[in-house]
């Protein structure tokens, strides 16, 4: 077993990242457009194993979609546990199908009940820790623009590819 130092944001690029040689095919605005110009060589049996989508002035976008109060919270928390709940009870009803003990439903329906209380209760005790996120939102990672770039290959049969597609 080999234990490697971890890389600072000074030590270089990780190993996913193209090395510093990548040479830009294209840029782009958007992802989909680098995406399709990655599909347009990979049809024409380009080797794509030498290309990399290269985000830059990347940024993190955080968009709100609602609040988030702790009544919602609560019955969010009471909702999830109940269908946990009710799918081991309708497990265990189905089980208890096969050798008839109790009667056909009323496991699944204790099961709904006892998750539901269990999903309140915990939502209470997470209420109680002092969560202070009033808020629902929707992270995603976005760039200013998208190079397409060759590490290896043939850089002019690549290009070439691309023209006739009418990609670049």
């Amino acid at each position: 077993m080999t234990i490697q130092p971890p890389l600072s944001a000074a030590d270089g690029l990780s190993e996913s990242a193209p090395p510093p040689d990548g040479r830009p095919l294209l840029t782009v605005s958007s992802y989909a457009d680098a995406v399709a110009a990655v599909d347009t060589l990979a049809d024409a049996r380009f080797p794509v194993q030498h290309v990399a989508i290269v985000g830059r002035g990347v940024r993190t976008v955080e968009d709100v979609t609602g609040r988030y109060g702790p009544g919602r919270a609560v019955a969010s928390a009471a909702f999830t546990g109940g269908l946990i709940g009710l799918f081991f009870g309708l497990l265990f009803d189905w089980w208890g199908a096969l050798t008839p003990e109790v009667g056909w439903g009323w496991l699944a329906l204790y099961g709904l009940a006892y998750g539901a209380f269990a999903g309140l209760v915990v939502a209470l005790l997470f209420q109680r820790a002092g969560t202070r996120r009033d808020f629902s939102s929707v992270r995603t990672v976005d760039a200013d623009h998208y190079d397409v770039t060759l590490t290896g290959g043939e850089r002019a049969e690549a290009l070439r590819i691309l023209h006739d597609a009418g990609v670049v």
